[in-house]
Parts: structure tokens; sequence; C-alpha cells
């Protein structure tokens, strides 16, 4: 472990830590919304070489390098005792990643950012993530690198209990489509459902900033499914009054909800998609809702009130129950389209990137980006 000291500010100083257990342990206490991907993300590196396939995996397989604890640099400048801001890299040719709590002063950032520049070798930096604000302080400070234009831009919302709240109008409109052949389930995903549903995960996946290979997806449903972190939604033919009962128990799988993550007080919503022909159905904002409730441990995942004016046409049996994780404070998701985000902000979570915690004037989302990096000779 290695500590620097800013020149001007001799309470703020860096942490260099040797492995990502020493990095998890020193910033674990500091878990929050906001740093749920930094901290999360390595996390994920720690468990992947020993249980459920994480999105800190996909990336280290993409990458073709396998995770490694003790690899990468695992930095975090702290203020006294309060913890500042976090630099994450797990392995090479994936992105470095920036991260701050909640608690953290935007002011401080450039000092911060300062003392990262003067401490570490910034030349290995190819992409560069984390909050708009903490990317810019760290390009302001280190002038030699030279970044694209964000290459993925999102916001970094997130729900809890207090922000839950029943729609206030139906979510279907103008367009929305009847549905009368279909039933619905959403519920834990089943050991026979990881093959149907790579299809859907490779569809989701070939937007993503990262695309994954389908034998990396199939790996990690599977994982998730042991895991008890993988919901899907299953379709059932409607089946007249003279069908046969193994024709009405048969299903496709019309859509999924893979979690990621996981910390000691939150975990991120990584995946939702519906497929195409299920779309416009409501099935997106009943399984996210349903699953953040869940994630939540809100009393009831979900009522028949919120079933009926969130659903239109669509028949719907919410069957979902706490991740294998367990309950969490906290559920973050990335949201990067306008109309997707009207349907989190129905589900309870904050996408609006003024909104100010009442109680504290805290913010409760910021502006996500990921950009490339060159260095000047």
């Amino acid at each position: 472990m290695m500590a620097n000291t800013h020149p001007l500010d001799s309470a703020l100083h860096l942490v260099v830590f040797a492995s990502a257990q020493d990095f998890v342990q020193a910033v674990q206490p500091f878990d929050d919304e906001f740093m749920n991907f930094g901290l999360g993300m390595v996390m994920d590196t720690l468990s992947s070489s020993t249980s459920q396939g994480t999105e800190a995996e996909v990336l280290h397989e993409i990458a073709g390098s396998n995770a490694h604890p003790t690899e990468g640099t695992f930095a975090a400048v702290f203020k006294g005792q309060q913890l500042v801001l976090t630099m994450t890299h797990t392995t090479k040719r994936l992105p470095h990643f920036l991260s701050y709590p909640t608690t953290v002063s935007l002011s401080l950032l450039a000092p911060a950012c300062a003392l990262l520049t003067a401490s570490l070798d910034l030349a290995s930096i190819r992409q560069l993530g984390g909050p708009k604000e903490a990317i810019i302080a760290l390009l302001n400070a280190a002038p030699s690198l030279r970044a694209t234009a964000p290459t993925f831009a999102a916001i970094a919302c997130s729900a809890s209990l207090k922000t839950l709240s029943p729609p206030t109008s139906p979510s279907h409109g103008h367009g929305d489509e009847a549905n009368t052949d279909y039933r619905y389930e959403i519920c834990f995903a089943r050991d026979e459902d990881a093959l149907p549903l790579v299809v859907l995960a490779l569809a989701f996946s070939a937007h993503s900033p990262w695309p994954s290979p389908s034998h990396v997806v199939l790996r990690i449903l599977r994982d998730a499914i042991a895991a008890r972190v993988l919901y899907a939604v299953r379709a059932y033919k409607h089946c007249g009054p003279t069908g046969d009962q193994t024709a009405a128990e048969q299903y496709d799988l019309a859509g999924y909800i893979l979690l990621g993550r996981n910390t000691s007080r939150t975990l991120a919503i990584r995946n939702v998609f519906v497929a195409t022909e299920h779309r416009r159905r409501g099935l997106a904002e009943i399984m996210v809702r349903s699953v953040t409730r869940a994630c939540l441990g809100a009393p009831n995942p979900v009522t028949s009130e919120e079933l009926e004016s969130v659903q239109g046409t669509a028949d719907v049996k919410v069957n979902v129950g706490a991740p294998g994780w367990g309950t969490k404070s906290v559920v973050c998701l990335l949201v990067s389209e306008p109309a997707v985000a009207r349907i989190y902000a129905r589900c309870g979570f904050v996408v609006d990137l003024d909104a100010k915690d009442p109680a504290t004037g805290r913010s409760l989302c910021y502006g996500q980006e990921l950009r490339g990096i060159t260095m000047d000779a």
C-alpha cells in the first residue's frame, strides 16, 4: 500500500492498495448509490473467480484477460478519514473508473484529481468511465490526456423505499397493443431457461458498450440462475376450453432482468430486456417495479392496483422474491433513453439530474460517461 499527500492540503491523501480485497475493506464503509459502480465492479471481480458470472467478468473475458484480484489499479483519495474519490482498473484494455460517494463536495474533485495525476502513471488509460464531473476534473488536472466525445452517456439513478410510489396514471397510451394471445408470469428463471435466454441476452448486449460472446452469456445466465439474481418473463399461449394441460404449461421467454454489482448496501439492475414481439404491453415496467420492490424488501412486491394501472391489456402474474443476495437499501441502474427513464421514474427511480435529497441537499443521481483516452507523446 502506497500513500501520498496533496502539497497544498495535507488532509488530502492518496492510498494505492495492493489488492482488490484491501481496497474493498477500506472503501466499503462509504458504500452508497454513487459508489455502486466503482465499488460494485471491484466486488464483482472478487466474486467472479468463485461463483456468479458478473459484469466485471464479462469485461475481463472480452478483453482476453481473466480477473485477478491483485492486478490492476485500486486507488482512493481521502480527506482525513472521509473518502473523496476512487480510481479502479481491473485488467488491461478495460476502462479506468472514477467514483465518489454522495457525501463528497464537488469542490474536492479538482485537488483529488491533481493528487491522482501527480502520483499515478496514467499512460495506460485507454478508456475512462465515471461521473461526468470527475472525468472533467481529471482531464483538467492531466492536460497530456486527450479525450474523445463520450462514447456512452447515461444517468446513474437509484431507488429506495422512500422513493417508491404507485403510478399516478396508467402508463399505456395510444398505440399500445392489445394482448389476447398470451398470459405472462414474472418469476425467477429456471435452469432450463438459460439456453433460450441467450438469444435475448445477446440482443441486449448488441447495444451495450461491451458486447458479450455467447459462451460468456450462457455461463453468466447459468450462474445468475443458481444465485437467484435472474428474473424471467414467461409467455404462455392462451388455450381455448378444449386445450390440453400440457400445451397450457409450455411457455416462451418474453424478457428478463439480470442483477449485478452487489455491495453490502446496494445492487444494480444490469439488464432489462423485452423481446420485440412482446413489447408495448407494460411488461418492462411491471418487471422493473416488482423486482425493485423485492430487492428493497417492500411489503408488497406489487399490488393488484399497480398491475391494473401499468399493464394495460396484458395478463400478468407476478411471482418474484428477494434475490439470493438478500434485500438492499438502494437499487441502482443506468438509463440513457428518455422514454425508458420515464418508465423507471414511475417505478420509483430518481432520474432527474437536478433532484436533491430534501433532508441533506445531496444529489440523488449523476451523469455517467465513458470516453476514449489518448496521451500526448
